[in-house]
């Protein structure tokens, strides 16, 4: 064995370079993972020799070598495997596996950085997950992140601020040596050392995080929701969604025959217009220079200047129609709508403060185009974005045509989960690409979804009188919001029937308002104007005063303490905010957003937590009455459970009894439907 003594860290590092060293290192490993102890282990990964996939796939990836860090002052290091194999004997694989199984002894706190990831990798050592109700793992980067949720929970950057360190000191030596992409390439002991440093960042971060946590409030939140939450999740991302291959690959010819008809239209007609374009610029050039050549001095000069611009734009045009017209060049989309006589009814520009042809702006000058050009557009960019979709499905397919999506803990201020690789989060709307997610052969899929469930929340913590009676009473909050914003003079029961483009509209305003819309804003969304909107707003909040007074109230504790805290103990900082309000005032554009955002990162996170809550709560009790039932994603406010059939009804019955209830004496209905697909619903 080597050891390498870092002085300034205070840090032994132990580095195996046999097989002999490996087996008396995993020994003195094991006798320390004793009741009590505290230990931070840490895997270093490399693709596997022909993956083709650039990402990292703790699913598939060799697992290269592993560092522990059983105090603060020793770590210990070996390698595991080269190009997906072992390097030892099967004895000295058989100790390594049984090492690993010892860290399921729930005595032991285990600490990781990014849990969900290495223990997939335990996971295909041991074949063993933790359970949702084992709260000996740690997490420091989801501690990190609730410490300060505006920062990157990254290690070495939570190592640098909280341990004071230069925490990218071995990731430099590193990188002077080589690409880690390319890690088996690197010198063992330098790699090692890499390694090592990153399980001791971890196993001192643990206790300092610790401690920020009990500080801020933040520990029943990490505990009662994060620990449980981070083991179904992983659990959903090993066990992975079914899809329909073969619909999706009809899904996807289907698509590809609509959009090479649409780009032949579009290719025509963008072409004919520079054509006509293309003459009407050549006699006009011509006319020019017939004219310039009757003239002398200035004038003659600037007949020339003319002809010059015009034969510019014309041999422009003409290369462009010579090339063939594309309708994904956002230049020549730009000419061609301003060829069409559409660009006078755009005033959104880019950043850049060019003519902006963004889905907001080809939605407001369809009206106007007669030949159906921006409607085909439209339809055109949505289908393709549709096509990307079904492809990256396809692609991150495994064998058994399963989906392994990433879901992310920390990848919002506000709590909410997104997911990647692929991402299940942001499907385009309709059932068209969810009709492709089924269950197992044998299996149901059960889709919970909460209920208007920030508008419930809304109403909770503003103790809005008249929201809180609907929701009690089962009354329908959308139709309440049309019959006093458009003053319909019919029951409210009659609404939904009587008046559905007044009730879409004020489903809207509910929405919008919620998030804080401004009248311009609001108006923009209905199509009205800012004077009718202003008036929209003023009748909502006739109606539902307790919401205004919330918003107030949110408004102003963020301006004395920079922070939003929920229920649950989450927070929303806004560093700066206060200052920033009493110098320029809340019409100043970055303050007035954040203001909003401060009153929606209260109703958001509150309903997020709820959510997430309800998961590890479910899922502790399907452990408890040993019922073999994960979860497969969540969305939102939705969550996809998948048990057998003769489980279903009993699945129903617990989340039902659950779900509505983790606000204690407040109820948040959930509607669950049993599915043959997630389209379904």
């Amino acid at each position: 064995m080597r050891e390498i003594f870092d002085a300034e860290w205070k840090m032994k590092m132990i580095i195996a370079e046999s097989a002999k060293d490996v087996l008396q290192m995993v020994s003195e490993i094991s006798d320390k993972l004793i009741p009590g102890a505290i230990v931070a282990f840490d895997f270093e990964t490399e693709k596997v020799e022909g993956d083709d996939d650039d990402s990292v796939n703790p699913l598939a990836d060799s697992l290269f070598s592993v560092s522990f860090a059983c105090n603060e002052e020793t770590v210990y290091t070996f390698r595991l495997q080269k190009d997906g194999q072992w390097m030892y004997p099967e004895m000295v694989v058989q100790e390594v596996v049984s090492l690993f199984k010892k860290l399921f002894n729930r005595g032991v706190t285990k600490v990781l950085h990014n849990m969900k990831f290495d223990l997939k990798l335990v996971y295909r050592i041991t074949g063993m997950l933790p359970q949702v109700d084992d709260m000996s793992w740690d997490d420091t980067m989801i501690m990190s992140y609730l410490v300060d949720e505006n920062r990157t929970a990254k290690l070495k950057s939570a190592a640098g601020r909280y341990l004071t360190i230069d925490a990218n000191k071995y990731e430099s030596m590193l990188n002077d040596a080589g690409k880690i992409s390319k890690i088996n390439d690197i010198d063992w002991f330098i790699t090692a050392q890499y390694n090592c440093a990153d399980s001791w960042m971890t196993r001192r971060l643990r206790d300092v995080l610790w401690g920020r946590l009990i500080e801020q409030g933040l520990d029943s939140l990490y505990k009662n929701l994060y620990k449980g939450l981070l083991i179904a999740l992983m659990e959903a991302e090993i066990k992975g969604f079914r899809v329909n291959a073969e619909y999706l690959r009809e899904q996807l010819k289907k698509l590809e025959d609509g959009l090479n008809s649409k780009d032949k239209f579009m290719k025509d007609y963008g072409e004919a217009i520079f054509q006509r374009k293309i003459l009407e610029l050549k006699d006009k050039w011509l006319a020019l220079k017939v004219e310039s050549d009757k003239l002398n001095g200035v004038e003659k000069e600037d007949a020339i200047k003319r002809g010059q611009e015009v034969e510019n734009k014309f041999l422009y045009f003409e290369s462009t129609v010579r090339n063939g017209f594309n309708p994904r060049s956002v230049k020549q989309l730009k000419e061609l709508v301003q060829l069409m006589d559409l660009a006078k009814f755009i005033e959104k520009t880019t950043n850049k403060g060019s003519l902006s042809l963004d889905r907001e702006v080809l939605d407001m000058i369809v009206s106007k185009d007669s030949s159906g050009f921006i409607q085909t557009l439209i339809d055109y960019r949505k289908d393709e974005k549709t096509r990307g979709t079904i492809q990256g499905l396809l692609d991150r397919m495994d064998k058994d045509n399963l989906i392994h999506s990433s879901y992310l803990a920390h990848g919002t201020v506000t709590g909410r989960l997104s997911s990647r690789d692929p991402n299940l989060q942001n499907l385009p709307s309709g059932h068209l690409i969810r009709d492709a997610f089924i269950p197992r052969d044998g299996h149901d899929l059960v889709v919970c979804d909460f209920s208007q469930i920030e508008l419930r929340i809304a109403a909770y913590y503003a103790q809005e009188e008249t929201m809180l009676k609907i929701f009690m009473e089962g009354g329908d909050i959308h139709s309440k919001t049309a019959l006093e914003c458009f003053d319909l003079k019919v029951p409210v029961e009659e609404i939904k029937k009587l008046f559905p483009e007044q009730r879409r509209k004020a489903k809207i305003i509910n929405f919008g308002i919620l998030y804080g819309l401004s009248d311009y804003s609001l108006g923009k969304t209905l199509d009205c104007s800012k004077k009718d909107a202003g008036l929209y707003i003023e009748k909502y909040y006739v109606t539902f005063p307790g919401l205004k007074k919330l918003r107030e109230d949110v408004i102003k504790e963020v301006l004395e303490t920079e922070t939003v805290t929920n229920m649950f103990g989450r927070k929303r900082r806004f560093p700066g905010l206060a200052a920033a309000y009493y110098k320029f005032g809340s019409n100043e554009k970055e303050i007035a957003h954040q203001l909003r955002e401060a009153f929606n990162a209260l109703i958001q996170s509150t309903a997020v937590d709820i959510c997430n809550l309800s998961i590890t709560k479910i899922r502790k009790r399907f452990l408890a009455e040993d019922l073999l039932i994960w979860l497969l994603g969540q969305v939102h406010d939705e969550m996809v459970w998948e048990p057998e059939k003769k489980y279903t009804e009993k699945v129903v019955e617990i989340v039902t009894e659950i779900a509505p209830n983790i606000v204690e004496g407040y109820v948040t209905p959930i509607d669950i439907k049993v599915c043959r697909n997630w389209g379904e619903k």
